[in-house]
């Protein structure tokens, strides 16, 4: 990175930003700029491993498990989750449509289905 720092800035003509080919052209930087790409190059060569970007592991959280359990229980068990579930995969725009409204007026937080089968609500004291 040390053979990056230049002497001057070499600002592209239209972008106003900092442009390699310009630090190229310059008398005093060029030989610079050339020494730090073949630096670069042999690294890659030598070391390709520095260069690879590897992709953080998601760890879930005991939070996060615990809520997952949650909702995989909810899915087998709740027969108006399970409606909700497939209305927003294979249902028609307009089904989608209201599913997502329910969802966004927290109409599932607050409605279960009983054991006769009809819909009521939870009563907030």
């Amino acid at each position: 990175m040390g053979l990056l720092r230049l002497r001057h800035s070499h600002l592209d003509p239209f972008t106003k930003q900092p442009s390699m080919s310009e630090a190229l052209s310059c008398k005093e930087c060029g030989a610079q700029v050339i020494k730090a790409q073949e630096l670069y190059n042999r690294y890659r060569k030598t070391n390709p491993e520095w260069f690879t970007y590897k992709e953080p592991e998601f760890i879930r959280s005991p939070e996060l498990e615990k809520d997952y359990d949650k909702l995989s229980e909810r899915k087998q068990t709740d027969p108006l989750y399970k409606e909700h579930i497939r209305k927003l995969t294979s249902g028609t725009e307009k089904e989608k449509d209201e599913e997502i409204n329910k969802v966004n007026e927290q109409y599932y937080q607050t409605h279960y289905i009983d054991e006769s089968g009809s819909i009521k609500e939870i009563k907030k004291e």
